[in-house]
């Protein structure tokens, strides 16, 4: 995961800071994961959004902090991997916080 954050989860940068071809990693992914570099990344770039969602609390700077250039791009790739959208998920924390926080 860290690698995938300081290759700005982009695959051609994830290759270079492993020392290996795009077309090598790729390989390796595909072993590995049973998809591609970029669908890998982009899949642990939406976890990452999860956590970074608990922390800031704003859509917007976690698009971009994502490195998303539209926030309803993030919002669709969110809501593809998720179900629900960053503020629908937000909701459900806030209402999981507010029944243990209850009892």
């Amino acid at each position: 995961m860290k690698l995938a954050r300081d290759s700005g989860f982009k695959a051609t940068r994830m290759a270079e800071l492993c020392g290996m071809s795009t077309r090598h990693l790729r390989r390796c992914c595909l072993i590995r994961f049973g998809r591609s570099t970029q669908d890998w990344l982009d899949e642990q770039r939406i976890v990452a959004a999860r956590w970074l969602l608990r922390e800031q609390r704003s859509v917007k700077s976690v698009s971009y902090a994502l490195g998303f250039k539209q926030v309803s791009h993030f919002s669709r790739s969110f809501k593809f991997y998720h179900g629900l959208t960053p503020t629908e998920y937000l909701a459900l924390m806030d209402r999981q916080w507010d029944v243990a926080t209850a009892a």
